[in-house]
């Protein structure tokens, strides 16, 4: 069967280039445990050498801008692919109830703090790309805010004491029209990525602002 995936097509002429133009975060968040200390330590030793080997190589400050932002890419690559290949977690986010809480829970954070552009639940990890709207509230604050209520629904759920969430995420602003469009286009491929699905569509935890998903869909395969 061949593989459906998003392509890279116009975004909605209709969306507000205010709200486009601000700050635009791609928020990755995971599961405690889903990556080992050792594995999690070497990825980051792995990205402190790449980045100081920029730093040696590179004196303009435009190109080292770049490559900078080419080994942050390289590390979250890693840093994902890690995640992908672990997708039988003890506490899983595709459990029904718990998916549809952290959805619900995500829903109600970007009616108050964030305009929401999509998301995907992945067994051990979320992904979210969204737009502040409240600046004076740090991203950080609202997300520990999420994690904790999403901890005492799993908590309640399979009925035992432990820590849910990784306290850590992997927060990139996003830079252009050009980088929303791949980070989307990513997003939504990711559990095809995974082997958990062959089309992106058949993949049940997601989620894709109408306003985009409104021109996507008029260049996706059915």
């Amino acid at each position: 069967m061949q593989t459906s995936q998003p392509k890279t097509v116009p975004f909605d002429a209709k969306l507000n280039m205010v709200e486009r133009n601000g700050l635009t975060l791609f928020v990755t968040y995971r599961l405690n445990h889903s990556i080992p200390l050792a594995v999690l330590d070497k990825l980051r030793q792995d990205y402190e050498t790449d980045e100081g080997n920029v730093m040696i190589a590179y004196t303009d400050p435009e190109q080292r801008k770049e490559e900078l932002y080419k080994a942050q890419k390289r590390y979250f690559g890693k840093f994902d692919t890690y995640l992908d290949q672990q997708t039988a977690p003890k506490y899983s986010l595709a459990h029904p109830q718990m998916s549809a809480y952290t959805v619900e829970a995500i829903h109600k954070m970007a009616g108050i703090y964030f305009n929401l552009w999509a998301f995907v639940l992945m067994p051990n990890h979320v992904h979210l790309l969204l737009t502040i709207s409240h600046a004076e509230v740090p991203f950080f604050d609202i997300l520990q805010q999420h994690k904790r209520l999403t901890t005492l629904f799993a908590q309640k759920l399979y009925q035992e004491k432990f820590k849910f969430w990784a306290h850590e995420s992997y927060d990139h602003l996003v830079r252009d029209e050009g980088e929303f469009e791949r980070i989307l286009r990513y997003m939504m491929n990711n559990p095809i990525k995974a082997g958990l699905v062959k089309n992106w569509q058949e993949w049940p935890h997601r989620y894709c602002n109408s306003r985009i998903l409104a021109t996507l869909n008029e260049d996706l395969d059915a």
